[in-house]
């Protein structure tokens, strides 16, 4: 446990390292987490950007006729949000093309060689996870390469020293792809077999590259020369960039519209203090919102409307009878409608459903065909009746072949 004397000399030196002090040293120390300059808040930008962002804020105030040491904070920050948003999602269009062009010179140049150490680096995991690192590796054509590489060199070594070791063994079960808590009953088994099973394995995985992997490999090649391959890991990371600057200026300059027409900008809401526990006063009630002023027209327009709407003479006053809609059966495609004392025909189109030529279907299909109306379209009575009329048709008919058979052989 540190003594008084050690805490206190601890307080002593803790007072000589408190951090820059200066305007300019606190500047240099916010850019040292500094990367690219595509995220944060922008307050603090690199060096290569922060030229252009001053110049594109000069450029603004002089294409505004706005003067910056008349404006208001609230401009100022506005137009610097503005202007460096608009910044960013330029510099990461630019990256995204950058980085498109380098992907299309690497699958040009050294396609092969990066696909190889990629392999490489998912073997490492072998000896911890030998099935889940077996498929991965099995993905690629130089994955694949580099197996059919492992188990040829296991089989020289078996050759050479005439009998299966354990170390081998272990590197056989890996290669194999069985991990470690399902190789309590497997032991090593005689010379020839385990040759035997490791040319094999080759000849499989020589079949499967030359089948599969060598073509996914030449298509994917010709994918990222031509600039169609999926997106990689750093491209969506520039796009999301891009989206979130685009979306922040477009912000900035709707802000920066209001605030220069004139037009009150909407304060965000106010948050509704959170009451004490002990605080059991009732609430005041709300004054109910002021009418809107009520139109008054003027003495000479009121006067002619009154002279407008005033009858010459009182309007007769006529009973109407009472209209009970009936509508008659449909005949054709003409339907009566009558209401009360009167009557209008109207032509209404009947709808009218094909017909459907039943003789021509199996039994099989007459009864598909059932069912699925019957599921999905009860309200075609029509169709349903005509089918199970036929289904009842063709049953009866074949209850009389036996009997009418009969009858002949009795005459």
């Amino acid at each position: 446990m540190a003594t008084q004397k050690q805490i206190e000399a601890n307080r002593r030196n803790a007072q000589k390292s408190t951090g820059p002090k200066s305007p300019s040293g606190k500047d240099r120390s916010r850019c040292n987490s500094v990367q690219h300059g595509l995220a944060g808040t922008g307050v603090v930008v690199p060096e290569s950007m922060a030229v252009r962002v001053n110049e594109a804020e000069a450029r603004w105030y002089v294409q505004n006729q706005r003067d910056p040491a008349t404006a208001s904070d609230r401009e100022k920050l506005l137009v610097r949000s503005y202007v460096v948003e608009a910044i960013r999602a330029q510099k990461a269009i630019s990256d995204q093309f950058s980085l498109e062009i380098e992907v299309r010179k690497r699958a040009c140049e050294s396609w092969v060689e990066e696909r190889w150490l990629q392999a490489v680096e998912v073997a490492r995991s072998l000896r911890r996870e030998p099935e889940w690192t077996i498929r991965r590796v099995r993905q690629t054509d130089q994955g694949c390469a580099w197996l059919i590489q492992q188990w040829e060199c296991l089989a020289e070594d078996v050759a050479n020293q005439g009998c299966v070791e354990e170390a081998d063994w272990r590197h056989y079960l890996d290669l194999a792809g069985i991990d470690p808590d399902r190789r309590a009953a497997l032991l090593p088994g005689d010379l020839d077999n385990v040759l035997g099973d490791i040319q094999n394995a080759i000849a499989n995985l020589t079949q499967y590259r030359e089948e599969v992997l060598a073509p996914r490999d030449k298509r994917e090649r010709e994918n990222a020369i031509y600039g169609i391959a999926p997106d990689s890991k750093d491209l969506r990371r520039l796009k999301r960039y891009e989206s979130e600057s685009y979306r922040r200026m477009v912000a900035a300059e709707r802000e920066l519209k209001a605030l220069l027409s004139g037009a009150p900008a909407s304060p965000p809401p106010t948050p509704s203090p959170r009451p004490t526990p002990g605080d059991t006063a009732p609430k005041p009630a709300l004054a109910p919102p002021a009418p809107p002023p009520r139109w008054t027209p003027s003495p000479a327009l009121a006067k002619k409307l009154e002279t407008e709407q005033r009858p010459t003479t009182p309007p007769a006053v006529v009973q109407p009878p009472k209209v009970t809609p009936m509508v008659a059966p449909v005949q054709g495609n003409m339907c009566t409608v009558s209401h009360g004392p009167s009557s209008v025909t109207e032509l209404l189109p009947a709808p009218k459903r094909p017909r459907v030529d039943l003789s021509g279907l199996s039994d099989k299909e007459l009864a598909s065909r059932v069912r699925r109306i019957v599921r999905h379209d009860p309200s075609n009575k029509k169709l349903l009746k005509a089918l199970r009329a036929e289904q009842g048709r063709r049953k009866r008919v074949t209850e009389s072949k036996p009997l009418e058979s009969a009858m002949k052989r009795e005459a």
